[in-house]
């Protein structure tokens, strides 16, 4: 393929990629969405917690659960 074909083609995909990038950012449930993460991420910075230690500390929590009411 020619290097005019390969800028062509990804000229037009990126155009593509811009056009869905800017649907997405008028769409109100991903603005949500991020808002939700903002939110999330500054109340396990608040208490000095990362992901991994939720999760981590959820599945712990739902383990004593699963024993304490003998769930599968």
């Amino acid at each position: 393929m020619s290097k005019l074909a390969e800028f062509r083609r990804a000229e037009q995909a990126l155009k593509e990629q811009l056009a869905l990038l800017e649907k997405l950012q008028g769409d109100s449930g991903l603005k949500r969405e991020m808002e939700f993460e903002d939110k999330l991420k500054a109340l396990m910075a608040g208490y000095g917690m990362d992901l991994d230690r939720v999760v981590d500390t959820w599945s712990r929590g739902l383990s004593s659960l699963s024993r304490l009411y003998r769930l599968p």
